[in-house]
């Protein structure tokens, strides 16, 4: 322990204080506080509380500054390490919640339109094809397309005037609003060995009974190739489609419900009745839905013998197979149901 560790305080300064004033203006000491720094800089420091107040060896400028830097870059450093762990704990968690972006999220453009999103066809707006349209009485639900006129052209190809009831829906083609596309939901049926409420195969079978019926073709199921257009349906059916090609000459418009096979409306609905006969052409789609049964009819010349004389005494019922697939083509993403 040197002399300088023992010494009290204020005679160090004393002493030291007459010392400097004793070495006269001209001597430099430049060396002498160089080697006072050097030695007291390691120097055994005096506990804490025995250095009375005032007293205390104060850090220089320097020292104090960069401590302060020091200490800012290390509260820089923690900051840094909150907010990784904070970003990992976010980012872990959306990968737990969030699914796989290879798996597109449901989107409303994805979903499937429903008559809410439909223009009700009875509401006298002109289409456009494409636009999704409903109907405001037919019932269960229906919503469908209207296909263009021509590839590419803005008009569709349907009359604007429309009939409609809860049982029955009538698009007719714009060449003389004459031909029409049909769907029907019959109050009740008279055919043959049908039944008054069959499902689409018992009504199939019916027509094809019919007698003297060579123009009549069973054309399968909806999903068999050929039998109904591709696009036409937005939802799968069951159902069967026949095809009856009736011989313009022979139509006897006289001759009312000539074959017994009927399509009976709702009484008082002021539907019309629909006959099945093989002298009137017509494609049938008949379609199970929800129990009951959908009839969508093609038809080249009226739906009756007093329609059907009309039509023909017009010019109208000469058209073959290749027409009917037309009519049947008036419309497509059909869907029934909301």
């Amino acid at each position: 322990m040197s002399a300088f560790d023992t010494m009290p305080t204020d005679d160090l300064e004393r002493r030291l204080s007459s010392w400097m004033g004793g070495q006269g203006p001209d001597t430099d000491l430049t060396s002498t506080y160089d080697t006072i720094i050097d030695a007291t800089r390691g120097a055994r420091q005096r506990p804490w509380f025995l250095v009375r107040r005032g007293i205390r060896r104060t850090t220089p400028m320097s020292e104090r500054r960069f401590a302060t830097e020091r200490a800012l870059t290390a509260g820089l450093a923690v900051l840094l390490v909150v907010l990784a762990i904070g970003a990992g704990l976010v980012i872990g968690g959306r990968l737990l919640t969030s699914p796989d972006e290879s798996t597109p999220a449901p989107s409303e453009s994805s979903s499937a339109p429903t008559s809410v999103d439909a223009l009700a066809i009875e509401n006298g707006i002109s289409l456009s094809p494409g636009q999704l349209a409903t109907s405001r009485l037919f019932q269960p639900t229906l919503t469908f397309r209207p296909s263009p006129r021509t590839p590419g052209e803005s008009a569709v190809d349907l009359c604007p005037s429309v009939e409609s009831s809860s049982r029955s829906l009538v698009l007719a083609h714009p060449k003389g609003c004459v031909e029409d596309l049909r769907f029907i939901r019959p109050w009740a049926v008279d055919c043959g060995s049908a039944g008054e409420h069959p499902d689409a195969d018992a009504l199939a079978t019916a027509i094809l009974a019919i007698p003297s019926t060579s123009g009549s073709t069973d054309l399968g199921d909806l999903q068999s190739a050929g039998a109904v257009p591709p696009a036409m349906f937005a939802d799968q059916y069951h159902g069967r489609v026949v095809e009856m090609l009736g011989y313009n000459p022979l139509f006897q418009a006289d001759v009312v419900n000539r074959d017994d096979c009927r399509l009976l409306p709702e009484p008082g609905s002021g539907d019309p009745v629909i006959e099945i006969r093989r002298d009137l052409s017509a494609l049938f789609v008949l379609i199970d839905v929800n129990g009951e049964l959908i009839v969508i009819r093609a038809s080249v010349a009226g739906h009756d013998a007093a329609s059907g004389g009309e039509a023909q005494s017009r010019g109208y019922g000469q058209g073959g197979s290749e027409q009917l697939r037309h009519l049947l083509g008036l419309v497509y993403d059909v869907r029934f149901g909301p």
